[in-house]
Formats: structure tokens, sequence, C-alpha cells
């Protein structure tokens, strides 16, 4: 029915009903008065009516009219229950996914895209249908593909709509469709990472570190996308084909150290991770190139269990034990490796019975490159460090020299007991890894790989020992460091490849009963306030049903503590909000924010308070 349109007010007739936010009216107008010629236009509004206008000379036919189309009604006459976009994004990218909101009671069956009309004339070329496909997302979200090309759709403004299985639409929100939802556009890419190491290796996790590129929006937003391939991924077809390991968001200001934990999971085999990185203001265009490959050789390849033991060179396995899990008695060198007469012993020894103290000093491990192209690397067990906040207690600290005299720190990771032992692997010059009390040297290597090029040991001289000789230097080994003891280690380039090369410089182990000697102390302490920020280990771990997580907040502070999966999506928030000084603790129960329970498997917490930021894993099992 037509009804017609006075003074810029919508005429009803006594009859008309309301529903949904519009008028509807029953009433038949006059034949007359609803005629029109080749000079009337029509508009589809986003209620679902049609607005109707006439070029007629007649006064009456020139009033604009709205005509309410049979699919708004039901069969019995009343108005037809709608659906509901709950939300829309403002602007769609051509090609790319976008999610729309809806009512969970609304069943969609299809959904749309419709361009208004610009010029007069009932006809226009440019007033167009154009369908979309979609999936749903959720029980109340969809998930539809914007139009690929402008061929298809010109850029523009557009009417989304969404119909439910009846033909009721709902009222359309408006939309901009074109090549980035951002004006100006931005198409310029971020720059790729060219920096992207493996820092730290452990029996089934590694820690891998890169610098952020920025980029040239502010502030800068997006995602860096992590992959993992039994193979190098150096071109987009390798990276195409490889698995995805992390979407983690978000892209940050140029500088900035980023750091990922990745689960190695049981197998011991060597594979490479490369990345690339995503502005936020156009998902289609602004990738940025390949990042470099960085080789990531879990530590159980040369002695720490797992299916990598063939790779063992050299080394003597206690009787009886299988190739899988390489077992040294007492009395064995890793890899054949040499001890010094009068101090070289096994790891095992020093921490069963040795005059050494484990558990005094901080180990410091410094790298820096020669000017002949290779590196030294220096070992130092010292009574304290400078450069190293209080919060950084109990953590392995990476860092860089700062250029004033001072460290930079890039990452600090806080390894659980069964993080044994630590394969250190990122070559920084002038950088530093700086371990807790309770480490030891574990072993040095004779050859190492440093990106592409392969390096030999030249020179192992110890402080207190002197040279530590030939047969150290051709096959590595391990030697006591007590306090004040220094390890100078120098690498040279070779131009050929090195037998038994490791991407890990030196492995260092937690020592037997180091844990045990901090633990009192921290029981001590938990009555009083707190002298350092700290996120503990939750307990029990692992665990089937619930498990408590306790942090430390030596003052009041902004708290919120969080629950990841392996791939960085959030599953739980367990605390937000202002808390006050003092040992806090959280019980969780293993279930996601939606209520769902956790399935068994490996997971993520992390806590932020202020600019502290701390994360470690918890396990749920079957």
């Amino acid at each position: 029915m037509l009804v017609p349109v006075a003074d810029a007010q919508l005429w009803r007739p006594p009859d008309a009903t309301y529903a949904n936010g519009v008028w509807y009216g029953s009433s038949t107008l006059e034949k007359s008065k609803a005629a029109r010629d080749y000079h009337s236009s029509s508009l589809l509004l986003p209620d679902g009516r049609v607005l109707c206008a006439s070029g007629n000379v007649s006064p009456e036919a020139r009033k604009a009219q709205i005509y309410c189309p049979p699919y708004l009604f039901n069969a019995n006459g009343t108005p037809a229950t709608r659906p509901v976009i709950t939300s829309v994004p403002g602007s769609i990218v051509y090609g790319e996914p976008f999610i729309i909101g809806k009512q969970a009671s609304d069943n969609v069956s299809s959904a749309c895209l419709i361009r208004p009309g610009a010029v007069t004339h009932g006809y226009n070329q440019d007033q167009r249908y154009i369908p979309l496909t979609f999936a749903p997302a959720s029980v109340t979200s969809l998930r539809a593909i914007a139009p690929t090309s402008g061929r298809v759709a010109p850029p523009g403004d557009y009417l989304l709509f969404i119909l439910n299985t009846s033909g009721v639409p709902a009222v359309a929100k408006w939309v901009r469709l074109g090549e980035c939802p951002m004006i100006p556009c931005d198409t310029e890419s971020p720059p790729k990472v060219t920096d992207l190491v493996t820092n730290t290796v452990g029996p089934d996790e590694v820690w891998i570190m890169w610098t952020a590129p920025g980029d040239d929006t502010s502030p800068p937003s997006g995602i860096y996308d992590l992959r993992a391939s039994t193979a190098p991924i150096t071109s987009e077809a390798a990276y195409a084909g490889a698995s995805q390991v992390s979407d983690e968001p978000a892209v940050q200001p140029a500088g900035t150290p980023m750091e990922f934990v990745l689960q190695v999971g049981p197998s011991c085999a060597e594979f490479y991770v490369a990345l690339k990185t995503r502005d936020g203001a156009s998902p289609v265009k602004n990738w940025s190139l390949l990042s470099n490959t960085a080789m990531v050789e879990p530590v159980c390849t040369w002695g720490g269990g797992g299916s990598g033991a063939e790779r063992i060179d050299g080394e003597r396995m206690a009787e009886g034990a299988s190739a899988a899990t390489p077992a040294l008695s007492a009395d064995a060198n890793p890899r054949g490796a040499a001890t010094v007469s009068g101090t070289g012993r096994p790891l095992a020894d020093l921490a069963a019975g040795s005059s050494l103290d484990l558990a005094v000093g901080v180990l410091v491990a410094e790298t820096h490159r020669t000017p002949q192209g290779g590196w030294q690397v220096t070992l130092r067990r010292l009574a304290q460090t400078e450069g190293v906040e209080a919060a950084d207690a109990g953590a392995i600290v990476a860092q860089v020299a700062d250029g004033a005299g001072g460290w930079r720190t890039l990452g600090r990771y806080r390894p659980t007991l069964g993080q044994s032992p630590l394969g250190l692997c990122a070559l920084r010059h002038e950088g530093r890894m700086v371990f807790p009390p309770g480490y030891a040297l574990d072993r040095v290597v004779s050859g190492i790989k440093a990106g592409g090029q392969e390096l030999t040991l030249s020179l192992a001289n110890h402080s207190r020992l002197g040279s530590l000789g030939g047969e150290f230097v051709d096959a590595g080994g391990t030697v006591e460091m007590a306090l004040g003891d220094a390890l100078t280690l120098d690498y040279a380039a070779s131009s050929a490849a090195v037998p038994g090369a490791t991407s890990w410089y030196l492995r260092v182990r937690r020592a037997i009963g180091a844990e045990s000697q901090a633990a009192p102390a921290r029981r001590a302490l938990a009555t009083k306030v707190p002298t350092r920020f700290a996120l503990h280990q939750n307990q029990p771990n692992p665990f089937r049903r619930t498990t408590t997580i306790a942090f430390d907040l030596p003052v009041a502070s902004p708290v919120t503590l969080e629950v990841f999966d392996l791939l960085g999506r959030k599953l739980a928030t367990l605390a937000q909000g202002e808390h006050p000084a003092g040992a806090h603790t959280v019980e969780y129960d293993l279930r996601e924010a939606g209520g769902e329970p956790l399935r068994a498997g490996v997971y993520v917490y992390r806590l932020r308070a202020g600019t502290f930021v701390e994360r470690r894993k918890l396990t749920v099992l079957p």
C-alpha cells in the first residue's frame, strides 16, 4: 500500500499500527493518488520500506509516499517479527571476512548489501543488490565475506541487511566498502622483522624473541603471524605451507622487545620458525615481507631424551639404555667431553656433593662479535650483578648493552622445575643472559651455528685454571665455575660445515636442591608485604580439578590475571581491578569465560600489574 508523506511528516491513516519503530497503514488509497509516471523515483529505506516520489504535474501526486512491502507482514496482516543486527563494523574490506552481530533467537537465511540510488528516475544502475556469503560464527554472530572487488560492488556506502527464514529483513546498518577501512587509506606495509632469534631452548619449550619493526600508523596495531616448519621458511610458498603457531596481537612501536614461548612437544627434531607482521590499516595489502628464518634445536637432541637421540655423536650411553632415552652414567661425559685434571667433573657429581655452592652467586653469559668475524662467549659466576631489577629476581633475563654503560632488558623467562637443561642460542653483540642462583654450567659445545654461519671453538680459557687445552677445544665439555670464576670461549668462523654443530652455544642446568633452598625464604616472607612483584607457579601443577595461583604486589596496583591457550587466545579472566599491596591467591576451577571446562593440555597464565608483566604455564591432566 502507499502512505503519503506531507510536509516532511509521515502521515498515517487512523487504523495504522506501530511496531518495531515503524508505522504501518492498512487503508487503500485512491488510484489517482498512487499514480506514477516515467519521472518517478524510488529508494529502499533502511527499515525495508520504499520511498516513492513523482514528477507528475498534479500537486497531490507530487507528494512523496512510502510503500510497505508484503514481506514486512504476517499472513494475517500483523507486522512480522524482524531479526536484529546488533553490531557490524563501520568499514569492510574487499574479500575480507567480517562479523555481523545478531540475536541468539534469529535464524538467518540470507544477507546482502544494497547500494542505494543516487539520482532520479526509478531505474538507476548504481542501485544494486550484492548477496553475501556467510556462516555462523557463534549463536550471536555471523562470519560474512565482503565482495571480492569493485567490479562486483563499487566502493562506497551500502545498506547491510540480514533476513530470516520467512524473508523478513532486519533494519539495515550502513557500512562502507572499499580497499581499506581508513581515510586516508594506509597502503604502506610494516617493515619486516630481521632479528628473529631462538633465545633459549629447553626439553619442551622454546623462547623466541625479536624486535618490533613498528609501522607508519599511530598507534600501530595488527598481528604477528608466527609459523613453524620442518624445512627452512625462506620463501612465500614455504611460509604459506608452514603451520601457524601464533597470531599474537599486536604490532608494537618500533624497538619494542617481543618474546613468545613456543611449546615444542615430545619430538626432538629440528624445525624452523619465521613470521610476518600486519598493520592495523588494511588486512588486504599491508603485510610485511617475510622475516629471517630462525632454527630451533631442542636440547633433548643432544642427550636430554627424545627421538633425536641418534644425533648424539660419540656419547657414551649407560648399558641397557634405549636409543630414545639416552642415560649418561655418573662418570660419563657428554659427547666424549674432556675434563680438566682435578677440576672437571660431570654435573651429577657437582650437584650431589661438590664443595661448590651452586645456590650462591649468579651465572652470567656475555656474548660479543670479534673483529675477525667470530664470536666470544664469557661465562662468569658473580656474587651479584648490576642492571637487573629487583622484580626480575628468580628469572632468566636477556639483556643488551644500552650504549651508556648500562643494560637494556629484552625479555625475562621463568622456567619451571622441569625446564632443565636449557640451551642458550641467541648470539647478540654486547649481549648477555643472567641466570639466578642455582644454575650451573652443563656443557660447552665445540661447534655452533649462528644464522647461516658455522663456527668452531678455537680457545677455552679459565680465569683460575688457565687454558683448558686442545682436548676440551676439540670436544667441548664441562668445568666447575666457582664464585669469581670466568670462562672465556672464542669461536672462529669456519669455511666448511662443522660436524655436530648445535644452534646453542652453552647448556646450563638447574642444580639439584637449589629450589628447595630458596623455598623457605619465600615462605618466611609470605606473611609480610612483598618487596617485589612476582607471579608464582600454580599449586598443584599438574592438576585435574582446581589449582591456586599466587602473586605478590609490593604496592597497590591495577591487576589483570588471565588464562590463554598456546595459540594466544584468551580463555578466562581470573582477576581484574585495583588490588592492595600484599600476597594474593586466586583459585581456578578450569573453566573458560563461557563456562566450558578446559581440556587436558598446557596453558599459559599471565599477570599484568601496572608495568609488571609475567607469565607461567599450567598443565591440566585428563
